[in-house]
């Protein structure tokens, strides 16, 4: 019997906090997202929306009665956000692909400014490409 295929049509990561800033061009830097950690725990900002909580948008592997505490984005499961670690999470879940989304790119599809989203969706576009690239190597197993 074979190897069954599992494909996750459905899978997220959890942008880090250089995400859209590090990845925009220079020109949308000022005003691409960015993260945010203190005592109200981790969000991100988004020019003319409304900050997102990271403890509400990134649950996963939270116990049920946690989810409205403010956490670090410390908490935030390891394999949404290092590509290793996803992997190895893959691995144990026997998943042989995903389709990744975005968890805080998915709020920029409400942003009035479309310069702006645009430029924010090609940077996002460039980092989960850097994140995918760690695992290269899967395609030629």
């Amino acid at each position: 019997m074979s190897a069954s295929i599992v494909i996750s049509a459905d899978s997220h990561v959890v942008e880090p906090a250089n995400a859209f800033v590090d990845y925009v061009g220079r020109a949308w830097r000022d005003r691409a997202p960015h993260m945010v950690e203190d005592a109200d725990g981790a969000r991100y900002l988004l020019e003319g929306l409304a900050p997102v909580r990271i403890d509400v948008a990134a649950s996963a592997g939270i116990a049920p009665e946690r989810r409205g505490d403010k956490r670090p984005y410390s908490e935030v499961h390891r394999g949404a956000w290092d590509p290793v670690a996803r992997l190895d999470q893959q691995k144990l879940d026997g998943i042989s692909a995903e389709v990744i989304y975005p968890t805080i790119g998915m709020f920029l599809y409400a942003h009035p400014d479309v310069d702006l989203k645009a430029a924010c969706f090609a940077g996002y576009s460039r980092c989960i490409a850097e994140f995918c690239a760690i695992s290269a190597s899967r395609r030629s197993q």
